[in-house]
């Protein structure tokens, strides 16, 4: 049995191999084609008849991904559609921001993005709004909400509340000048600690 992380690739040689064999190239399928995807497991000892055994460790990585393999893991995120701009489940978000959102890759009813924005109240001086990141929120990601004054210039600046997930809905209470002072705009998002 070879382990690798935490897949396990276990089976016995042929009793027709070799037993001078001493090293094993693997390839998966699921990473992609080229060598850089290849592992090799070297120094490769017959014990007990024809059962390989070999004391090296061998950690399989996927080349350029930007997705932690432990949480590929925990979401069984392997084989078709598991690169990260692959979209398993056909939510509209790739793998890559299911992970920002740590949301689940392959459940569509699984993702970020219901907020909901409504003016609180108004004195004529200040107004006060009221926005809400619709549950499940995670304890392993914050949130936060941007504001913008003008859309076309696309730029957007973070309130800074970075609220960590509670399993529920996170509601901010945004108190803002009057709107005399023109527009304003909101987006709420989810950061990596």
């Amino acid at each position: 049995m070879l382990q690798c992380g935490t897949h396990e690739v276990a089976g016995e040689l042929a009793s027709a191999a070799d037993p001078a064999i001493t090293r094993l190239r693997f390839w998966s399928y699921n990473a992609g084609t080229g060598s850089v995807h290849d592992a090799f497991v070297n120094d490769i000892a017959l014990s007990g008849g024809w059962v390989a055994a070999t004391s090296d460790v061998v950690r399989i990585v996927r080349a350029g991904t930007l997705i932690p393999q432990s949480w590929r893991d925990r979401h069984d995120l392997s084989g078709p559609d598991s690169d990260d701009q692959d979209d398993p489940d056909h939510d509209g978000l790739t793998n890559l921001q299911e992970y920002w959102a740590d949301t689940h890759p392959t459940s569509g009813s699984s993702w970020f993005g219901v907020s909901t924005i409504a003016q609180a109240g108004a004195d004529g001086e200040t107004e006060t709004v009221r926005i809400e990141i619709a549950g499940p929120t995670t304890n392993s990601r914050l949130y936060d909400v941007d504001y913008a004054s003008n859309l076309l210039d696309r730029a957007w600046w973070p309130l800074g509340y970075n609220v960590a997930g509670n399993g529920s809905n996170i509601v901010f209470v945004i108190t803002n000048p009057s709107s005399s002072t023109g527009a304003r705009f909101y987006r709420t998002k989810v950061i990596l600690p």
